[in-house]
């Protein structure tokens, strides 16, 4: 989980520019103020510092999140 996490981190900081590697979850949610992201992120730490096991869901919010950025970003390329 811990892994999945951090390779979407880097993921998101070399589409976006932003330095997702180096953020909490508290200081990414003040950058992307997206309810849903919140939450899976909060799953997600709950399953890295605690004992929460449920986190394939989360996993695959932050996958589409990923993929709903990169499609903008292709966007505006396209229309640069």
């Amino acid at each position: 989980t811990e892994n999945a996490l951090s390779q979407w981190k880097k993921y998101m900081e070399q589409l976006e520019a932003r330095p997702y590697t180096k953020l909490t979850t508290r200081e990414t949610l003040q950058l992307e103020k997206n309810e849903s992201l919140g939450h899976n992120l909060h799953v997600i730490d709950g399953a890295i510092y605690g004992h929460n096991t449920t986190v394939i869901e989360s996993l695959e919010h932050l996958k589409a999140f990923a993929d709903q950025r990169f499609s903008q970003k292709l966007e505006e390329v396209k229309h640069g």
